[in-house]
């Protein structure tokens, strides 16, 4: 063995019960706790084939290994490991069902080979990550229950099922599930989607959810949630698909799913759903990004810029003005104009972010272009008619600031 340890006369122990894998304890641990899926380990290790040849050691690196339950090792590990206590040593022999069966791991571990490890449980814990996109802790998942081994995760227009628990010590919130959904709908809590985006297929997790994230200085009424109140949450994605890709499609299967992707837009805007509007013309847009628009023949590049681009660029202007980012709005309606100068729409959302910005006389031109193509445009008109009036009264009150400095 590679270090001392107590003599204790222990049966092997047989943790799975089919004989697979098959435990000896060299030294007890501290305390009764184990750990249990989802929580992150960090042991020494010593690997060897039956026949004592080492392939593998921790301890020979000198650097501990760090893994989590049910996640990113062979089978054996994560079930013999589930059962040991901080600071426990064993030796555990595992059949090739739990190690690497059949096709082994070459050059060192062959096919169908039964491997026998020293292990020891140097700690563990649950494993916290932060579920925000600026890192700043108001959403912080531990795992429950590992899912499935896998890199993939819901992202935006994937389909989920889950079940969601909101609570706060005794006191539950909400309890729903199976819940059908989908990453990007408006009704779904922005919260409970940061939580699914971080989840895997079958895997069960808890989130702290502070207030800032979750119902605000508001609260919700609807869900008994008072102002200010951090919360928690349970949830278990049980399936998800994700969206559909777009890298296999062709010309025309693009032009269709970024035409769909701006109807769902444009619905969404109607019903005042302006964020999740201007998400899907940003989806639709990015159909294209990679589109090598110089080889395309003319049609197409005509089809592409006037179909998608422009009204996507003039549709996300509107609704980046809708949510108060004018500086947002006034690069999109650019793309507009770079597309269409004398399109009187981005002349005139243009010049509402300029306007938004302050900067009043290059709104003002940009609202006379737009009459000078459209002269009956009455929106356009009334913009022009406001901005004027903005211009004139900032000059009045800087009139009258001089003439009280020199009176």
């Amino acid at each position: 063995m590679s270090e001392q340890v107590e003599n204790i006369e222990v049966e092997p122990e047989d943790v799975c019960g089919d004989g697979g894998v098959m435990k000896e304890i060299l030294r007890e641990g501290e305390g009764w706790e184990t750990p249990h899926d989802g929580v992150e380990c960090k042991v020494h290790y010593v690997g060897t084939l039956l026949d004592g040849t080492k392939f593998d050691s921790s301890r020979d690196r000198n650097s501990p290994f760090e893994f989590t339950i049910g996640q990113g090792v062979i089978k054996g590990w994560s079930e013999c490991v589930k059962t040991m206590k901080k600071g426990e040593l064993c030796k555990v022999t595992l059949g090739p069902d739990y190690a690497y069966g059949a096709s082994g791991s070459p050059p060192k571990i062959p096919a169908n080979a039964t491997l026998v490890f020293e292990i020891e449980l140097l700690s563990f814990g649950v494993k916290e990550v932060d579920c925000t996109k600026k890192k700043d802790g108001g959403i912080i998942k531990k795992v429950l229950k590992a899912g499935k081994k896998t890199w993939m995760h819901p992202d935006y227009e994937a389909s989920v099922k889950y079940q969601l628990k909101i609570f706060k010590g005794d006191t539950v919130y909400l309890e729903e599930g199976p819940k059908d959904s989908h990453i990007g709908d408006p009704t779904n809590y922005k919260f409970v989607e940061a939580a699914l985006k971080n989840l895997s297929e079958a895997e069960t997790a808890h989130f702290t959810v502070s207030a800032a994230h979750g119902f605000g200085a508001e609260g919700n009424k609807e869900l008994n949630i008072p102002p200010n109140t951090d919360f928690e949450m349970e949830i278990t994605l049980l399936e998800f698909e994700k969206g559909k890709e777009d890298w296999g499609l062709d010309f025309d299967q693009k032009i269709e799913a970024s035409l769909k992707r701006k109807g769902e837009g444009n619905e969404l805007f109607q019903k005042g759903h302006f964020r999740a509007a201007a998400k899907k013309y940003q989806r639709s847009l990015k159909t294209f990004e990679h589109e090598k628009e110089k080889e395309l023949a003319a049609d197409k590049r005509n089809t592409l810029q006037n179909d998608i681009r422009l009204p996507c660029y003039l549709n996300l202007a509107a609704c980046q003005l809708k949510l108060n980012r004018p500086k947002k709005a006034l690069a999109s309606a650019q793309k507009a104009l770079d597309i269409d100068s004398r399109n009187v729409k981005a002349l005139w959302r243009h010049g509402l972010a300029l306007q938004d910005l302050g900067e009043w006389d290059q709104a003002k031109k940009n609202f006379e272009e737009a009459l000078s193509i459209q002269p009956d445009n009455k929106t356009v008109a009334a913009s022009l008619t406001k901005v004027k009036h903005q211009i004139s009264s900032y000059d009045k009150k800087q009139q009258a600031l001089y003439k009280n400095m020199f009176a």
